[in-house]
């Protein structure tokens, strides 16, 4: 796929820490949908979210209902999702890819709060 993301396009931190929980999120999540991510949490950030990019626009391709049932399993609003693909032009997997790490971040962020 010729577009690739880097992670200031994805997430507010940088923070090895954050980032560990927000890929331990999104696998985790594929996981419990039954679905395979060729990549591991422990694999460098470029590797981990191009890997999901290029998964993601797999599904946009050829498995939306897959799609549509691992972002409603991660919690990301349809509607928002729509708006957010509508208001933009850019690929398609590159915002829902967007969507999804930052619906991790909050997701680990809650968990850590909540933890202490």
């Amino acid at each position: 796929m010729e577009n690739s993301l880097s992670l200031s396009q994805l997430l507010p931190s940088e923070d090895e820490k954050w980032l560990l929980e927000v890929k331990k999120q999104i696998k985790k999540d594929f996981d419990l949908q039954g679905l395979n991510l060729s990549v591991s949490e422990e694999d460098n950030n470029h590797d981990f979210f191009n890997a999901l990019l290029m998964e993601l626009q797999h599904f946009v391709d050829s498995d939306f209902a897959s799609l549509l049932s691992l972002l409603y399993r991660m919690d990301i609003n349809e509607n928002k999702m729509r708006a957010a693909l509508h208001a933009s032009n850019e690929n398609a997997a590159i915002i829902i890819c967007r969507l999804m790490a930052q619906r991790a971040y909050e997701k680990a962020q809650l968990r850590a709060y909540y933890k202490s």
